[in-house]
């Protein structure tokens, strides 16, 4: 809207400066000749202007864009013999033009070369001095007026191009966050997982009491494993620097390696205690997974300024010291530099405007001194209230979120600026820039009321003309400055607001893309690594409680927790790359086999189909696999039927069990069912869970498949 909106504001004013020279051309004589020559010439300037230079999309750094400004240039100053007077407003089309397609300082020579030229070609046409003022000061802020016209819809589009690409970096990078986490939180809780499960499994039978302690470490990981899928898939996990070091001197100790722990942390912000937690965390599990160490030291300093961690340690991983020791070492900053925040539009912008006002109210006494008749006392009220119209437009006025009040307060300051002086001496250039009273009425009353005060203001100045005896290129002349003067005013301050708008608004839309990712990608976090970490947690339970009655399933189970870990360390590198596509005929298997473990009797129904389209198979699969785990963790059911039926339009999905859950969740919990109902209502479909007339507990899906194919 804003595009179109400045293009028509630029097409408005625009004819207006074209039909005003053709005014002043029937003026000074309308023969046939000057007519047809006058029109051709006005209308190759303005195709020109709004066809090339002004048209959004226009690449103004090509070969022909610079054609198009010398043949502008020839059509602005090659008819200046044959219509002196009329011709002293076409200048600022190529001024404004110079700036938008000529680069550094040589677009602003020529902008300077061009306002100056436009009297100077005037000079042997005994035009009075405070005309040919004027005609410079009218090309340079016409010259700025088209710029910024011309300049701000494509402005306004870049902006939009870049909020975009803004909120694809910090979902990038968000990416790239969750990807650390994860690796961080469950990678090493896994590979422990895979290493003792298998040590445990080989135990059992001639160490079956270090077996059980082995199985009691891997249910104490496994589930704080968990929880820290959940932690992750709720928002990022601030770590507690405390509680790491604490960790890191239990591990290591364990393990056998002699630890010292020297900490002076001091006062840090929360980002940079979880930076040094993540920094600590890794370091020990990389120094226990690539060497054999003996002895450890882990130091914490704090210069107030920067904070840094030392991990230094007599294990030979790749590299070593002179000293024979390996040393990791970081520095972060203990307060990290806030990102920088835009805080208002761009400056340039603004002091476009304020140009732009300031030179309409130059060029309004200029014009006043030239058709004074009585003396300087009437040209100090026309200078007087030009400076004061054009203060509280810029001081009130133009500035973004005016309370109303104050605006309307303004607008009758301008009114009383702009008609006082007229009346007083019955003369309608003496006050100041009439137009910007029409400007105003838009930019502070309702929209309606708005375009109703403007249309009166415009048609005011021409009727007092007209009332007060000028003749009619002067009545006509009152109308269009008037209407050009408060279009350019309203179009320049809405489409600033709108740029500083959009600044404003650019942290929001970031966070929002943000957010969204954080819960995409948490979803499947909690949905690929929740189920193998629950599996991990109920198949070690079982195996701990086997382990002395029947040892040699309690190793089948084991054996299955390995498998299970590898698979889930597997999907931890999966998530930290990208979303895995789950399959869901694998997930039907391994439901299967897992209730089945867990002493639950399964049926599986599955109605032939034809193959589902790839998100609908990834989402039942996942439902399926939520489901299945929620069984397993708050209900004790001995039966348990998955059904799949697909018609022409529609897939349901239902897992039923007898089984009376001992939590109820509610959709909106933010991880779990709540999860699955997102996911299913993002494709039309729809997800209920509870209980039934027959005592059961039942998870429904139903997707469309008419809705999905035609995404």
């Amino acid at each position: 809207m804003s595009r179109r909106l400045a293009y028509a504001v630029i097409s408005v004013v625009f004819v207006n400066y074209l039909g005003n020279a053709f005014i002043y051309v029937l003026g000074a004589g309308a023969t046939p000749a000057r007519i047809a020559g006058s029109l051709a010439c006005l209308f190759a300037i303005g195709s020109l202007q709004l066809g090339v230079f002004s048209r959004p999309g226009t690449d103004l750094r090509s070969a022909g864009t610079h054609l198009a400004l010398g043949a502008l240039a020839l059509l602005v100053f090659v008819p200046v013999p044959f219509f002196p007077n009329a011709w002293g407003g076409m200048p600022g089309f190529l001024a404004g033009s110079s700036l938008l397609v000529l680069r550094g300082r040589v677009r602003w020579a020529v902008f300077a070369a061009v306002a100056l030229a436009n009297p100077a070609t005037k000079l042997g046409y005994g035009i009075p001095p405070g005309v040919l003022a004027y005609y410079m000061a009218s090309s340079a802020t016409a010259g700025l007026a088209v710029y910024g016209l011309s300049r701000l819809p494509s402005l306004v589009g870049q902006l939009e191009a870049a909020r975009s690409g803004l909120a694809d970096l910090a979902v990038a990078q968000e990416r790239l966050g969750f990807a650390r986490d994860v690796q961080d939180l469950l990678g090493v809780s896994l590979a422990t997982i895979t290493l003792k499960a298998g040590l445990a499994r080989g135990m059992i039978g001639e160490h079956t009491g270090r077996a059980l302690r082995e199985l009691t470490r891997i249910l104490g990981i496994s589930r704080k494993a968990l929880a820290d899928v959940r932690a992750v898939a709720s928002s990022y996990r601030e770590l507690s620097l405390a509680d790491e070091i604490d960790s890191a001197r239990s591990v290591l100790t364990a393990a056998g390696v002699a630890t010292a722990v020297e900490v002076d942390d001091g006062d840090l912000s929360p980002g940079t205690r979880t930076a040094l937690a993540k920094v600590l965390r890794e370091g020990v599990t990389t120094l226990l997974r690539h060497s054999r160490p003996t002895r450890c030291t882990i130091v914490i300093g704090n210069t107030g300024r920067l904070v840094s961690i030392d991990i230094v340690s007599d294990g030979v991983p790749a590299e070593v010291s002179p000293d024979g020791t390996y040393r990791l070492h970081t520095e972060v900053p203990a307060f990290p530099a806030e990102p920088l925040r835009f805080s208002g539009p761009p400056i340039a912008t603004r002091l476009l405007l304020t140009a732009v006002v300031i030179g309409y109210a130059v060029m309004a006494t200029l014009l006043a001194s030239y058709d004074l008749t009585t003396g300087l006392d009437e040209l100090a009220v026309c200078a007087v209230s030009g400076a004061v119209i054009a203060t509280l437009v810029l001081g009130v006025v133009s500035r973004p979120r005016v309370r109303p009040a104050f605006g309307r307060v303004a607008l009758a300051g301008i009114a009383v600026c702009v008609y006082v002086p007229q009346f007083a001496f019955q003369d309608p250039f003496l006050g100041g820039v009439p137009g910007f009273l029409a400007g105003s009425a838009l930019l502070v009353l309702p929209r309606w009321p708005g375009w109703a005060a403007f249309a009166a203001v415009v048609a005011g100045q021409g009727v007092l003309q007209a009332v007060w005896g000028f003749p009619p290129t002067d009545v006509v002349w009152g109308v269009m400055a008037a209407m050009n003067h408060g279009l350019v005013l309203y179009a320049l301050t809405r489409l600033l607001s709108m740029v500083a708008e959009l600044q404003e608004a650019r942290e929001e839309l970031v966070t929002a893309a943000v957010t969204r990712e954080r819960l995409r990608f948490a979803r499947d976090l909690h949905d690929l690594l929740g189920y193998s970490l629950s599996a991990i947690t109920l198949k070690t339970e079982l195996a701990h409680r086997l382990a002395t009655v029947d040892p040699g399933r309690a190793r089948r189970e084991l054996t299955e927790v390995v498998e299970i870990s590898r698979q889930a360390l597997a999907d931890v590198r999966s998530v930290a790359l990208s979303y895995r596509e789950l399959s869901f005929d694998e997930e039907t298997r391994s439901a299967q086999a897992l209730l089945s473990a867990a002493d639950i009797e399964v049926t599986v129904r599955m109605d032939t189909c034809d193959e589902l389209p790839t998100e609908v198979e990834v989402t039942l699969a996942t439902v399926l696999r939520e489901g299945v785990t929620n069984l397993l963790r708050h209900s004790k059911a001995e039966h348990c039927e998955i059904a799949l039926s697909a018609s022409a339009h529609l897939v349901t999905m239902d897992i039923v069990n007898d089984g009376i859950p001992a939590i109820e969740r509610k959709s909106g919990d933010g991880s779990g069912i709540g999860n699955l109902t997102a996911r299913v209502r993002d494709l039309g479909g729809d997800l209920q869970a509870g209980l039934t007339p027959e005592h059961t507990y039942r998870l429904r899906a139903e997707i469309p498949l008419a809705v999905t194919a035609s995404r």
